[in-house]
């Protein structure tokens, strides 16, 4: 029998683009920790919370990371671990993204 297993982590944005400031918004869906994280590309315009936060930068753009909503400690772990592996992630997919690019890119030019 198959057990059927919930994803440490899910990519939500908002599919439909209507040129508002959500059609840059981005969030790692967190199941396991039952929180969410929002990353902001700080290129994109400055952005302030409370919230537990931590910068992160890749291919010289830099991102910033918090909590939308923050259940961690019912679950009994470190937020920040949890923001950390969602940066990791986050990251995983920005590369998938930018391969896909390249790809598609040299693929047009052949």
């Amino acid at each position: 029998m198959n057990k059927y297993e919930l994803p440490e982590f899910l990519l939500s944005e908002i599919a439909i683009k209507d040129n508002t400031y959500n059609d840059h918004r981005i969030w790692v869906t967190c199941p396991k920790y039952l929180s969410i994280i929002e990353f902001v590309n700080l290129g994109s315009g400055a952005f302030a919370s409370n919230q537990i936060q931590t910068n992160f930068e890749y291919n010289d753009e830099e991102w910033l990371g918090f909590f939308a909503q923050n259940n961690c400690d019912i679950v009994g772990v470190d937020p920040k671990q949890v923001l950390k592996k969602a940066w990791e992630y986050f990251k995983n997919y920005l590369v998938w993204e930018d391969q896909q690019i390249n790809s598609s890119q040299k693929h047009n030019l052949n």
